[in-house]
């Protein structure tokens, strides 16, 4: 009586932890993540900052970008098995703009 008593409580643990998971991660496995924030003082308008982020919209790896004309900033959030963070920098430098990493 013990062991189906043991039995069913971990069973109710792995199903909690596993709707835990799901709920968490909508299924699907969740990318490795970092972080970079580059200045970019030269960019000095909304346009400047749209065509950072459209730039990129090809580059594999790039998981969100948010380019902040006011603050001069673009963050970027990408998965380093895919893109290192100098490619990052470089999408910025190959339109032509100088950039600072934080």
């Amino acid at each position: 009586m013990k062991t189906k008593r043991n039995q069913m409580f971990f069973f109710a643990a792995f199903l909690s932890m596993l709707s835990s998971f799901i709920a968490f991660s909508n299924g699907k496995p969740t990318p490795e993540k970092n972080s970079i924030v580059i200045e970019v003082p030269r960019m000095v308008c909304g346009g400047c900052a749209n065509k950072i982020e459209n730039a990129f919209k090809s580059t594999k790896g790039v998981l969100k970008v948010n380019a902040n004309f006011k603050e001069k900033i673009v963050t970027v959030d990408f998965n380093p098995s895919i893109v290192s963070s100098a490619n990052v920098v470089k999408v910025i430098t190959n339109l032509g703009y100088e950039t600072k990493v934080k």
